[in-house]
């Protein structure tokens, strides 16, 4: 259990000293770019350790384009992230299990192999695009999001999602299925 925490705590510091020297070779004024609202700059530049330490204790700036602070933009996010990530959870449990349902019963191996070959090799996005536009295209169906139906307006992207994860989930539990089965 310590050993998992260290572990932890290793990843986020080199992760954060990794974004620092990103942004520090951007082109433009990096300190724009590193400092939060109340970092103190000594001369021309931010230090690593004052990043970090801005960093951990959330204090990330203002927005460059909505000009409120990151945290509260973050915190504002949280919700609808939140519910698109379990939706799309859902989906891709109910679409794995019904296409282990068409292999196991129907002996539909075909449209197995097809699916999941043809959701591994197209990328993730081009996969949530093209599932997107055939909606809209075919149905007339486009929702965006808004405050009053947030559940129906996150439905679409979880669904594509949920297609994209899918095909993984579904390989792991048919090879757990065909470890049970001999």
């Amino acid at each position: 259990m310590l050993r998992r925490i260290v572990s932890i705590i290793l990843t986020a510091l080199l992760s954060l000293c990794f974004v620092y020297f990103a942004l520090s070779i951007l082109p433009g004024d990096s300190i724009t770019y590193l400092s939060g609202d109340y970092v103190e700059v000594q001369g021309n530049e931010v230090s690593l350790i004052s990043f970090i330490i801005n960093a951990l204790t959330l204090n990330l700036g203002s927005s460059a384009f909505l000009s409120i602070p990151v945290k509260e933009l973050i915190f504002q996010r949280m919700v609808p992230t939140l519910i698109l990530t379990i939706l799309s959870l859902g989906f891709a449990i109910l679409i794995s299990l019904a296409m282990l349902y068409f292999d196991q019963k129907k002996g539909k191996r075909n449209l197995f192999e097809g699916y999941t070959a043809l959701v591994y090799a197209i990328p993730s996005f081009l996969i949530s695009i093209l599932f997107l536009y055939i909606i809209a295209k075919c149905f007339g169906i486009f929702i965006t999001y808004d405050d009053k139906h947030k559940i129906l307006s996150l439905i679409m992207p979880a669904l594509s999602l949920g297609i994209v994860h899918s095909a993984f989930l579904m390989k792991n539990l048919r090879d757990l299925l065909e470890s049970e089965k001999t």
